[in-house]
């Protein structure tokens, strides 16, 4: 319980040392192997991570919360695909784990296999109406499968749920651009911006707006701020690059 509660502060150290400590004295304490697994993902172990996992397991095979543990620390070293295994364990031996389908549509999201999660995060934000989170990423999957019409008034649900959260402005600005809505797409980036004003990403968007609009001087003002924040990003640079091309500023 020590351990959980350190855990929860983001205090990995000292709560792989009580999970340890557990062990010393249950060796075969299921719940401590999860967790501590868990804890060792968080260092960026995923081996060690993964043979506590696979302990837990060996000790309570029935238990679909030692899947999912196993599957997200599979997906923070980088293996969604082997993740997507356990987290369909998980709902076999629990077909009521919303976040099992949950975290398998994340998943798949990652992947690129976005039309696979749609269903999966549908039946995530129907469980959970109350929550801005499973709206967002449907809305995203939506969009990254050609369908932003559909994604726009879920997004307009999150915005009333969550309006401080810049990333909802972010993806609807994004869906109204792929439907060509220009003027609806600048008023949500700004929206964002007055809440996230160091945003690269806003900035970025906010510029191609401006771009596809014809207001260059705002789209190159928007894309020299974004280049300001994020100076390793390449797309800024590339974009305004071409604006100066077009406006005859070779050099």
């Amino acid at each position: 319980q020590l351990g959980s509660l350190e855990a929860q502060k983001e205090r990995w150290g000292e709560a792989e040392s009580s999970f340890k400590a557990a062990l010393q004295i249950d060796p075969n304490l299921a719940s401590a192997h999860m967790h501590l697994g868990a804890v060792l993902s968080h260092e960026q172990q995923p081996v060690r991570a993964v043979a506590e996992m696979s302990r837990a397991a060996e000790l309570d095979p029935k238990n679909a919360n030692v899947q999912v543990e196993w599957g997200n620390g599979l997906g923070a070293s980088g293996d969604d695909g082997d993740a997507i295994t356990h987290y369909q364990q998980a709902m076999t031996l629990d077909a009521g784990y919303a976040d099992a389908e949950y975290q398998e549509a994340l998943a798949l999201q990652r992947l690129g296999r976005s039309g696979e999660a749609v269903p999966l995060f549908r039946k995530v934000a129907a469980a959970r109406p109350k929550e801005a989170e499973p709206l967002i990423n449907l809305g995203l999957a939506l969009v990254q499968t050609g369908q932003a019409k559909e994604a726009i008034p879920l997004y307009l649900r999150a915005v009333r749920l969550d309006p401080k959260n810049p990333s909802i402005y972010l993806n609807l600005g994004a869906a109204y651009l792929q439907e060509s809505d220009i003027d609806d797409a600048i008023r949500q980036l700004q929206a964002g911006l007055k809440i996230a004003a160091e945003s690269p990403l806003l900035h970025y968007d906010l510029g191609l707006a401006y771009k596809l609009k014809d207001d260059m001087p705002d789209a190159i003002r928007e894309l020299e701020t974004t280049i300001r924040i994020a100076p390793d990003s390449p797309d800024a640079p590339y974009t305004l690059g071409i604006l100066y091309m077009q406006g005859g500023r070779f050099d």
